[in-house]
């Protein structure tokens, strides 16, 4: 089955960009909407005065500039959907300057984004979907095609059925006051992370718009192996190609903003330097490694490799953005599942699982004494 489903692809030497200058190419019709790995400093200036020339309500409101990360983790953005709800629940939820969200969590992130009142749509997600209302099984097709083990046209179908034009309009809307959120895929003709501005793609006000951003969620949630690629059609101005996009999670576990924005020049021209410039950081998953003796068969060990490549790569990511932090003054607020939890799912998105997930998070997320600030500590 291996053999067959390694000998299966179909060459797209032809169809992807040229080495020599994929990162002049971008979604037909949207030119400027997304960065491709590592950008020139000029990149990240030109969206950092597009930031400040539309801020001026942040800068009159006598707050700081609140940040929200929200992680990978597949079905356990239950417990990321849970602390949205009980943050709420609390009164103290802040409304965000800049939301990022990758795999599970740019899932989350369009709702976290325009405010409490879309809460309803990532609770019916996270606790009243199944695996067949989010994906449908194609096991020997899958490895005999090569492409993937689940179909996802489903999961796209939820994405659409909740994530309204109107919704993405808003988010247009909240884009020309400043607000930002970003959403990341994995580039996987390129192997890097690529970062979509939605209110960017959003303010466009197209059906064309309106499927882009809901085929980068698509994308960002593409599960390598087990969910299908997402296409997108590129052009250079000149020719059009197709790019291959999968989880986000495949580059970047979280994010806050790439490491080149110029992020205390920002607060500084913004006047928010003396002010209490936070992110918050919600990882759908443990954190901290767990003994557990292995068996030895073969899908055991895949298993339990790829489980701790993401941990190792994720305690990487988290410290990147504590790095960031530091740089530039701002203070960093935790929430991770926590090792307590023994929960285990039945299935690749088991309802059962993710409401007690859910109830965790909720649980938690409305005190918000919860959120912790021993940054260091959380690799201890």
């Amino acid at each position: 089955m291996v053999f067959l489903a390694a000998c299966a692809g179909r060459d797209r030497s032809s169809d992807a960009p040229p080495e020599v200058n994929y990162k002049a190419f971008y979604p037909v019709g949207f030119p400027g909407v997304r960065i491709i790995g590592s950008a020139p400093p000029e990149v990240y200036i030109d969206e950092a005065d597009s930031i400040l020339a539309n801020s001026r309500g942040t800068r009159n409101s006598g707050k700081g500039l609140d940040i929200l990360a929200l992680s990978s983790g597949g079905a356990d953005g239950a417990f990321g959907a849970g602390i949205m709800n009980g943050w709420t629940a609390s009164g103290k939820r802040p409304k965000f300057n800049i939301v990022t969200g990758v795999s599970t969590g740019s899932l989350i992130a369009p709702f976290a984004f325009l405010g409490p009142e879309y809460d309803v749509h990532i609770t019916r997600l996270y606790t009243e979907t199944t695996t067949r209302d989010l994906v449908e099984a194609k096991f020997f097709t899958g490895i005999i095609h090569g492409q993937s083990l689940f179909n996802t046209k489903r999961l796209r179908e939820v994405i659409k059925r909740e994530l309204t034009d109107d919704m993405i309009d808003r988010i247009g809307d909240e884009h020309l006051t400043g607000r930002r959120l970003y959403i990341g895929t994995t580039h996987l003709d390129a192997a890097e992370p690529v970062i979509w501005n939605i209110g960017e793609i959003a303010n466009h006000r197209s059906p064309a718009a309106r499927k882009l951003v809901r085929d980068v969620l698509w994308a960002s949630a593409a599960i390598p192996i087990a969910f299908t690629p997402v296409s997108f059609t590129v052009t250079d101005g000149k020719t059009m190609r197709s790019e291959l996009h999968v989880d986000g999670g495949v580059t970047k576990e979280v994010f806050v903003y790439p490491p080149e924005v110029p992020m205390r020049s920002i607060l500084r021209r913004l006047g928010l330097s003396q002010r209490e410039n936070r992110i918050w950081l919600i990882y759908n998953d443990k954190l901290l490694p767990e003994y557990e003796p292995q068996r030895t068969g073969l899908l055991s060990l895949a298993l339990r490799t790829i489980d701790t490549l993401v941990k190792s790569q994720s305690v990487g990511d988290i410290k990147e953005v504590g790095a960031l932090a530091e740089r530039d003054g701002l203070k960093v607020r935790v929430m991770l599942l926590p090792n307590a939890f023994k929960g285990e799912s039945k299935e690749l998105f088991d309802k059962e699982y993710m409401r007690a997930l859910y109830k965790i998070g909720f649980d938690l997320g409305k005190d918000p004494a919860n959120w912790s600030s021993n940054f260091q500590g959380l690799f201890l």
